[in-house]
């Protein structure tokens, strides 16, 4: 075999191996292999259960403070209706609103 011929014969196992990665990342790169796809669909569903829980979560603790400050409310027009609020009861009022006010500030 001379030299051209060796040549050629490379040159056409090369060309023909371009083509086979060429096709090969073609195929990597399509959208239309089922791991892909099922990989998609994981997170989307992943992240829609991360968005559900995060929600939850944020409202479980707006509510529990809400019904804190209601509670507190209550408490407080009802010591204002009786006169009977003792310097205790103030106290203990401020330092649950305190405690509230600190939560909250300590999310933002």
């Amino acid at each position: 075999m001379d030299s051209n011929e060796h040549s050629n014969r490379l040159n056409t196992e090369f060309i023909s191996l371009v083509e086979k990665i060429n096709t090969l990342s073609n195929r990597a790169c399509s959208s239309e292999q089922p791991f892909l796809d099922a990989l998609e669909q994981w997170r989307i569903e992943s992240q829609q259960t991360l968005d559900s829980f995060c929600n939850e979560q944020r409202q479980t603790f707006i509510n529990s403070r809400l019904e804190e400050l209601n509670r507190l409310r209550t408490n407080v027009e009802e010591l204002a209706c009786v006169q009977d609020a003792t310097q205790q009861n103030t106290n203990s009022i401020k330092t649950s609103i305190d405690w509230i006010e600190q939560d909250i500030n300590n999310i933002r």
